[in-house]
């Protein structure tokens, strides 16, 4: 309106390019088209007048020079996140990019779920000169390396730079206060169960020794993740054999069988499974509910257990399967809708629902908000409570197992980006 801007680009997951043009009819003053797809058609967008192209955030590294020469006068990039990582093709050419756009914007609500050291690549594109272009000489200066390999970060703010640190920030940030979107709500719950003796044998042995028994195989973990993992494995009732998937992707390659056993169950009687049932049952008995799991083999016990009443959303899955799994379950009378929290992201609508059961949770917080918000919005399209159930195990004696653990390290990531965008919301509020 203030006659500026000539044309916007607008960059965003493929899976919310609908919702963009949905509302840009809100504004029928003006021209929105969009590049995404596999057709031809999206290339017959550019030609039309438009002040707004909406471009899959996917399709950004294949048509990157096209992109530079269309000259754009703003560009907003959605969900930025993505340029969390300064290593990433996204992220280094979205920081080239942006020297060449007079107004950029970065949208979103977990802007640096890992850490203040994410804001890194989304600062600079928003003013190249809010960090130092050396990023080592920008960690030197505000993060301390915790990490007791110098290859690897673990970067924590230093205290006395985090001040100066937020100013920064703050200083080029817009807050949108989330009172222009009202709820009805959120509430989780932990859902403890108690492990079976010889399961919790399993899974100490694999605790104090690094290596566990399945079937006459030993199994090893040679490092803290790894260990987490195989514990994460052990407590749902299985244990992967990461040897025996290396050498059967090996024998893969050169098309010869794969003749080692990947996958090892531990038990007849598994507990979570059980939890699980219970849960269904009872709490939440005849309701609709997305149930959210990691590992193929959870959820293939889950498809076991739950048979037709469910369809699973994982990797593999064909989009036109997806898109049909999702119908049956908004519109139809599917009850249970199982999913890996990376193939049912943001844009997908699922408030049919309020309850979600986390059958087990990784490490990102990104992921545990993003699959949280299928259910959640606005009062008029979800009016009831949102309710998140989450498994955690316990040893025979009630004891906290990794469970806890990974739900604990999650909920301070969870904390520290909130509070960060808390401090955010209160300096431009004031």
């Amino acid at each position: 309106k203030a006659g500026k801007i000539k044309r916007c680009i607008v960059f965003t997951k493929s899976t919310i390019v609908k919702s963009w043009l949905e509302d840009a009819k809100q504004f029928p003053e003006l021209k929105v088209v969009a590049f995404y797809g596999n057709s031809n058609d999206k290339m017959l967008a550019l030609q039309q007048p438009s002040h707004v192209v909406i471009w899959s955030s996917g399709m950004i590294g294949n048509y990157y020079e096209l992109i530079k020469s269309i000259k754009f006068d703003m560009c907003f990039f959605d969900e930025s996140s993505a340029m969390k990582s300064h290593r990433s093709k996204v992220s280094q050419m979205m920081m080239e990019y942006s020297l060449t756009v007079p107004y950029w914007y970065n949208l979103s609500a977990t802007p640096a779920p890992n850490g203040e050291h994410e804001y890194y690549v989304q600062m600079r594109t928003v003013d190249p000169y809010a960090f130092n272009p050396a990023r080592t000489h920008f960690v030197t200066k505000y993060f301390i390396n915790t990490s007791n390999k110098k290859e690897y970060e673990k970067l924590t703010i230093h205290p006395a730079m985090k001040q100066e640190f937020m100013d920064i920030v703050e200083s080029r940030s817009i807050y949108v206060d989330q009172k222009v979107m009202p709820t009805a709500g959120k509430e989780w719950h932990t859902v403890p169960f108690r492990l079976h003796p010889d399961t919790y044998e399993i899974y100490e042995n694999m605790r104090m020794d690094l290596a566990a028994e399945a079937e006459g195989t030993l199994i090893t973990a040679d490092t803290a993740a790894a260990m987490r993992a195989k514990l994460q494995q052990i407590v749902s009732g299985f244990i992967m054999d990461t040897d025996a998937i290396r050498e059967n992707a090996a024998m893969r390659r050169i098309r010869l069988p794969q003749e080692q056993q990947e996958v090892y169950v531990l038990s007849d009687y598994n507990a979570r499974i059980h939890c699980l049932d219970k849960l269904l049952n009872d709490a939440l008995a005849g309701e609709k509910v997305v149930i959210w799991a990691n590992y193929a083999a959870e959820f293939k016990m889950i498809q076991d257990y739950l048979g037709d009443k469910c369809r699973v959303i994982r990797g593999g899955c064909s989009i036109k399967d997806k898109e049909a799994f999702i119908d049956m379950f908004k519109h139809g009378s599917l009850q249970y809708l199982v999913c890996h929290p990376l193939s049912v992201g943001m844009g997908i609508n699922l408030t049919e629902s309020c309850n979600e059961v986390y059958y087990s949770i990784n490490d990102s917080w990104e992921a545990l908000k993003q699959s949280s918000e299928r259910i959640a919005g606005h009062i008029n399209i979800q009016p009831r409570k949102c309710h998140y159930w989450v498994l955690q195990a316990q040893s025979p004696s009630g004891d906290a197992l990794v469970d806890t653990l990974v739900y604990k390290n999650v909920s301070n990531k969870r904390d520290a980006s909130t509070g960060f965008l808390d401090y955010l919301k209160a300096g431009v509020l004031n």
